[in-house]
């Protein structure tokens, strides 16, 4: 009798959530019930594995996501498809929060980040919104988990309520550190505040190893800044609505001969410059991009065309308005001046119209009186000088640190650090793939929600750490990895390495009470990355 069973890339994720020990580490932080078969542990390895599974299917959907899966090779002896049912992993999820989604992915995140060496000098700071469908009427209650209402939506989606999720991620590969969920009326501004609040009291102890704070400027207030003051080494954006900020941009897109260039980044220079806003003494650079310049040529000559659209629309009705006396006529460009930015208008004729003051054939006795008129012709030039300066304008951008000590912190280090913020960023794209299980947040119980966005973070835990440790076998060992295009690299991406996976299957073989088993369709690729993966991940695949 032969039974064949789908293993593709299910044995990476399973290997790397046993050597990270992700279920012993909650199994641990939450004791089993003895009357459960599965462990609230081996539930949330069962969610990994589904979420990186990249299938698309609901929770809903457990036992047949796992139906043809060599599920007591993955998850654990004695355990079935139909032991991961949706009793099993919703009661999986009430146990998850009510320990505490926070504090539990915390204490994973340090234990996982301290096994694998993970630097925490840098710490990446952001936050996105997730859309959930449904009233969620239990969620307006004062006592609720977590109020999924309406809020400002990063997705472009006002219609539907959402929840708000906060990420802390490291710089060295991108791993998840802290995670938090937040109600979906939240705003940037004061997650941020209360997230660093509460590290400086000391409530957050795992996230001590971090050194500099990074975010994006909602962080950069003047109310964070005197919290985090004294307490925080931070780097963030400076808002180009600030007025100093706005000041120094424009001095310096008029003498951008006067920047240096930084070190190993083609088409950026810089200046630095002092600054105490918001009472903290702070080093700023001034940072001009050569792209971003390229770029917002595009993004400028569309508003310039707008806006001479616009005018020409009220010039065209100014062409028609009468005047009685010249002055007036010359006068009347003051309410289309106030809205230009790029252009300027100017008085190219007047046009004068003689009419009789009165209706009907002019009395060859009585002469009617006739009454000028005057009716302004305009012209609109493009101010090229002040669209350039534009150009440049939003080609300059401010990062500035409350670390003043260059010799702790160079120049170089503050500029790579901050486009490092891009990690973050990828982590959200990570968790909002359609294949992901992100997109099915349509639980009921808001309590279930919080449980599943903490899943959805373990799982990229788990994504991040496997990938930087390929990425750092393969450099140590100065191999490479055929990458989409059949060129060679050391940086593959973990889901790259998955589709190598495709079509691998498990082959199991009764044959006399004898049991043998096989695996098939492992491409020479996947075999390479078994091998630098290490025996753990080999033996899902009996290469061991």
């Amino acid at each position: 009798m032969i039974t064949t069973y789908s293993l593709n890339h299910f044995g990476i994720v399973a290997s790397a959530c046993k050597e990270l020990n992700i279920a012993e580490i909650i199994d641990t932080l939450i004791p089993h019930d003895p009357q459960q078969k599965v462990t609230t542990g081996q539930a949330a390895v069962a969610m990994i594995i589904n979420g990186l599974g990249f299938s698309n299917r609901p929770l809903y959907l457990f036992p047949q996501f796992f139906e043809k899966k060599p599920v007591e090779l993955l998850i654990g002896k004695e355990i079935t498809s139909y032991s991961l049912n949706d009793d099993t992993v919703g009661r999986a999820l009430d146990r998850l929060f009510n320990y505490g989604c926070t504090e539990l992915f915390s204490s994973i995140a340090y234990i996982v980040a301290k096994s694998a060496d993970v630097d925490k000098k840098f710490g990446h700071l952001d936050t996105t919104t997730f859309s959930v469908h449904g009233k969620y009427e239990s969620s307006d209650n004062e006592d609720a988990a977590i109020h999924i209402t309406y809020g400002k939506s990063k997705l472009r989606r006002p219609d539907l309520k959402q929840i708000f999720l906060n990420l802390l991620v490291s710089s060295d590969g991108g791993v998840p550190l802290f995670m938090q969920t937040l109600n979906g009326n939240s705003s940037d501004t004061t997650i941020f505040r209360k997230t660093v609040t509460e590290f400086r009291r000391g409530l957050k102890e795992n996230l001590q190893e971090i050194t500099y704070w990074i975010a994006d400027s909602k962080l950069y207030t003047d109310k964070t800044l005197r919290e985090m003051k004294d307490y925080l080494l931070w780097i963030s954006r400076v808002p180009d609505n600030i007025m100093d900020a706005k000041n120094i941009i424009e001095k310096t897109a008029t003498s951008l001969n006067e920047l240096h260039s930084l070190d190993g980044e083609n088409g950026y220079s810089y200046r630095r410059h002092e600054s105490t806003y918001g009472g903290v003494n702070q080093r700023w650079l001034v940072v001009h991009s050569e792209q971003a310049e390229k770029r917002a040529i595009d993004t400028i000559e569309r508003a310039v065309n707008k806006e001479l659209e616009k005018l020409q629309k009220k010039a065209k009705k100014l062409h028609r308005k009468k005047f009685y006396c010249e002055p007036d006529a010359r006068n009347s460009l003051s309410s289309l001046q106030r809205d230009m930015k790029y252009h300027t208008i100017c008085i190219d004729e007047i046009v004068q119209k003689e009419k009789y003051n009165a209706r009907g054939r002019p009395s060859k006795t009585k002469k009617k009186e006739k009454i000028i008129t005057y009716f302004p012709r305009t012209r609109i030039t493009r101010t090229e000088e002040v669209i350039g300066l534009e150009i440049k304008k939003k080609a300059i951008f401010i990062i500035a640190t409350n670390e003043l000590s260059e010799k702790k912190l160079t120049d170089q280090e503050v500029f790579d650090s901050y486009k490092g913020q891009q990690t973050v960023e990828r982590g959200f794209r990570f968790l909002k793939d359609p294949l992901f299980f992100a997109s099915s947040l349509f639980l009921k119980k808001p309590e279930r929600i919080v449980a599943l966005t903490m899943v959805m973070c373990l799982t990229l835990l788990v994504y991040s750490i496997c990938e930087r440790k390929l990425r750092m076998a393969l450099k140590e060992q100065e191999q490479s990895i055929v990458n989409q295009v059949g060129k060679p690299t050391q940086r593959p991406t973990l889901r790259w390495i998955f589709q190598l996976f495709e079509d691998v299957h498990l082959v199991k073989i009764e044959d006399n009470n004898e049991v043998k088993y096989e695996v098939k369709n492992l491409r020479p690729d996947g075999i390479m990355a078994l091998n630098i993966l290490g025996e753990e991940y080999m033996a899902h695949y009996l290469l061991a």
